[in-house]
């Protein structure tokens, strides 16, 4: 038997959302939403991340109604490509493409296990490859 999210209870793996998004796994989330690592059944379950606003967070579901379509029109390689956002119920559902790779707090902590520190060299490579990011970004 299939899951499926209703859109005001908590979701659960393996939930379906809107017939398309299958619900693989809760991510760490912080204060902008509920974060799942989600596969779309309509892109040969193409792995992807799905953000949840709820009812409970209308300022928020605001702000990020107003900036997904600049994102959407963001075409850099090194940026994810967002999707069509879902509104189900008064819970806004934000997909965006699955990023592989660590993330900078785990890079951290895998040097501090190590006792590394960043060189001047890895710093500046660090800084070149995320500054056209961020003047892309900045640019919408």
């Amino acid at each position: 038997m299939d899951p499926t999210a209703t859109p005001d209870a908590i979701p659960q793996e393996g939930a379906l959302i809107a017939g398309r998004y299958r619900l693989e796994q809760s991510l760490p989330s912080g204060s902008q939403g509920q974060l799942w690592r989600a596969s779309d059944r309509l892109a040969a379950d193409a792995p992807l991340l799905l953000r949840r606003l709820g009812p409970e967070q209308p300022e928020l579901q605001e702000h990020f109604r107003a900036l997904w379509p600049r994102l959407q029109g963001l075409l850099h390689p090194q940026v994810p490509r967002c999707g069509e956002p879902l509104e189900l119920e008064g819970v806004l559902w934000l997909p965006r493409e699955w990023q592989a790779g660590r993330t900078y707090a785990e890079l951290l902590q895998a040097r501090r296990e190590r006792q590394l520190v960043f060189g001047l060299g890895e710093v500046l490579l660090l800084l070149r490859q995320l500054l056209p990011v961020l003047a892309a970004l900045h640019s919408q």
